[in-house]
């Protein structure tokens, strides 16, 4: 009986993130104020990573990235998340995001220390090295 009512609950889980999905993707096509917009992609990319759909995961955090302030910690952890959810599908992308991230967040080296050392990590869970996200990083600026 109890692993009924688990298979009830995850059932319940599951209806829901996808009614989630739904209603972000048809709010992502109201949406006209920019910072709503970003934050419902990004909210799409969390939704997305939870139904096992790192690709589109990635290109919505992308979005989120794109239409922030490209010197903001908004876009910065955005790429944050993009890398991470590249890491199940593109260990290239996953660099990428990791070293466009970079490049912002050392924009403001001092400020942003506990950012960077979040990154730094962040790059080590996904098994990258950082010095190589580093050396991205200084290709791109």
């Amino acid at each position: 009986e109890k692993g009924d009512e688990d298979e009830l609950d995850l059932d319940k889980a599951e209806n829901l993130i996808l009614v989630a999905y739904g209603v972000l993707n048809q709010a992502k096509k109201l949406l006209r104020d920019n910072a709503q917009y970003v934050q419902c992609c990004a909210a799409l990319g969390e939704v997305l990573m939870s139904m096992n759909n790192p690709e589109e995961s990635a290109r919505e955090y992308g979005e989120a990235a794109e239409r922030s302030d490209p010197k903001s910690t908004q876009a910065a952890k955005a790429y944050m998340c993009q890398a991470v959810s590249f890491r199940y599908c593109d260990a290239e992308a996953t660099k990428a995001s990791a070293a466009k991230a970079l490049v912002i967040l050392m924009e403001n080296e001092e400020e942003n220390k506990e950012d960077i050392e979040e990154l730094r990590l962040l790059v080590e869970d996904c098994e990258e090295d950082f010095e190589t996200v580093k050396k991205v990083a200084k290709e791109l600026t």
